[in-house]
């Protein structure tokens, strides 16, 4: 099996590309996972130069503009990326008949349902990026190809910049410094905080059993829900930092785009084609043994 991912130098394709040449491997799937400086999903011509070259079993468009604020800002910029480049990748697997599974976001509710989300419920973007997004949800289902459309929410990894490592590091940063300054997090946002690598090992077995022809749309986050500051404070709390984290309102804290208020995913068809996601609690803790291994600095007590 041979599977392309887009975005293969952002978190889930980094994580992708993790998993399918470590431990455990088989060697049955070979896995390119390029960044944007050797595919663009923005040229067309370098999309469809990959797919007849690499002649992948599958697709994993895991690339996307995924600063929720900068959308707001270069609004042509996000629709370019999430919903145009979508659409064409789209149509391109669709005409070659290539299984896609497309990444997209619990963003797409306006978080006004006050229960976890289900795959029926009617999107209502409230921002750029939800809105682009869910432009390109729209575009793969138009295309007609086999595909399959899987909405994930709050992702963090050991890779890069991501809510969870700017908490430890805001964390590290208080310890060091003495000042005991406490964070300030938000409590009136609630969603479904998910581990990159647990993903990412949900959607390399969509793909290999071959749920990525199903033209379905799935939920995959970890199990249960939380607000920001809940999953601060546990992540402080793992990682040993005595740092006080405090509960303030989104209205305290301003942000260009808006979040919705309530987004936690219910993963439970995905669960009953066999892949269940753990809850986010226990992902958090195998997240914070990981870090401690690649990012000794933010750990205090592993």
């Amino acid at each position: 099996m041979r599977i392309l991912v887009t975005g293969g130098h952002g978190q889930v394709g980094r994580e992708l590309d993790r998993l399918a040449r470590g431990p455990g491997a088989t060697g049955a799937t070979s896995l390119w996972a390029p960044g944007r400086s050797e595919l663009d999903v923005t040229r067309p011509h370098e999309v469809l130069a990959a797919l007849l070259d690499f002649r992948p079993s599958a697709v994993i468009h895991a690339a996307a503009l995924t600063d929720v604020d900068r959308c707001e800002r270069e609004v042509e910029l996000a629709h370019q990326v999430n919903a145009e480049a979508t659409a064409e990748l789209a149509r391109v697997c669709a005409r070659h008949r290539i299984p896609l599974v497309y990444v997209s976001t619990d963003y797409v509710f306006d978080g006004a349902k006050g229960r976890p989300y289900v795959e029926g419920d009617t999107p209502r973007p409230l921002s750029v990026y939800a809105r682009t997004k869910w432009q390109g949800e729209q575009a793969v289902s138009a295309a007609g190809g086999p595909h399959a459309i899987v909405r994930t929410a709050w992702v963090y990894s050991i890779f890069g910049r991501n809510f969870a490592v700017a908490i430890l590091e805001a964390a590290r940063r208080s310890a060091e410094e003495g000042s005991g300054e406490p964070l300030r997090v938000v409590a009136d946002q609630v969603g479904s905080p998910t581990y990159a690598r647990d993903l990412a090992t949900a959607l390399l077995r969509m793909v290999e059993m071959d749920l990525a022809s199903s033209r379905r749309l799935f939920h995959a986050a970890n199990a249960g829900a939380c607000s920001r500051w809940e999953q601060a404070r546990a992540l402080v709390a793992l990682a040993g930092w005595e740092v006080p984290v405090l509960p303030v309102s989104t209205g305290e804290m301003p942000r260009p785009a808006r979040r919705p208020a309530y987004s936690a995913l219910d993963s439970g068809a995905l669960a009953g084609e066999g892949i269940a996601m753990r809850p986010w609690g226990e992902a958090l803790e195998a997240f914070v043994r990981e870090l401690a291994e690649a990012r000794p600095d933010l750990v205090r007590r592993p």
